[in-house]
């Protein structure tokens, strides 16, 4: 691997990448509360009680919630195999009400934390990108092995991107991590280092160490 830069830095990156180009389209909106579902025995029909369980309501403030340091193992674990040796994050979990994923969206993220997440996002790329693991990840080869492929790139993005950053690829974001990937193989002279690159740059986006929690507009409104 190349030398390791500032976490810093990488987490600039990973950020400019995952804002790069459009926002990906709104999902249809969930069904609204008027919509009746059932009825109740010789009563008013279920989404009577609906609206007034929700008259007067006002939601809370939407929020990013950091992983917890065992959702980040288990996340990792069901992305690459659960036999993968993972770096637990070193960020200490809050507890708020009693609960880890409530104090999630109040903590911040350290300098030595930040190094701790590089450390284990190239740890996992090395390790899920080796030639003993590779091919469960990536079905395509490459023309050779120390160039580039912008082919088998793009079929390693589609496949694997959009389950790591749990969401779909904007457009034009493709492009840009099949650049990556031919930028870093045409310095250190490996394919399957360009394409560690990439999901190194995944692996540190706050769209996966983040829950981040979207408002969709009400249906109807403009």
């Amino acid at each position: 691997m190349a030398k390791l830069a500032s976490p810093w830095r990488l987490f600039a990156v990973a950020l400019a990448l995952s804002a790069c180009a459009e926002e990906v389209a709104p999902a249809a909106p969930a069904p609204t509360p008027d919509v009746v579902v059932d009825v109740v025995d010789e009563g008013p029909p279920v989404e009577t009680h609906l609206a007034a369980e929700l008259e007067g309501y006002v939601p809370g403030p939407m929020a990013m919630r950091r992983l917890t340091r065992v959702q980040y193992v288990a996340t990792i674990r069901a992305l690459f195999g659960d036999d993968l040796e993972v770096l637990p994050p070193t960020e200490v979990d809050l507890r708020v009400q009693g609960l880890y994923t409530v104090g999630a969206s109040s903590t911040s993220l350290t300098p030595a934390g930040a190094e701790r997440y590089e450390l284990a996002a190239r740890q996992i790329a090395a390790e899920v990108l080796s030639s003993e693991r590779r091919d469960t990840l990536i079905a395509c080869t490459p023309v050779a092995p120390e160039e580039a492929d912008d082919d088998c790139a793009g079929e390693f993005v589609a496949e694997v991107a959009p389950r790591v950053l749990r969401r779909a690829l904007r457009s034009g974001e493709a492009e840009v991590y099949i650049a990556l990937a031919r930028s870093t193989t045409e310095t250190v002279d490996s394919f399957y280092e360009g394409l560690e690159a990439t999901l190194v740059a995944w692996l540190l986006s706050p769209d996966f160490l983040f829950i981040q929690e979207r408002a969709l507009p009400p249906a109807g409104s403009e």
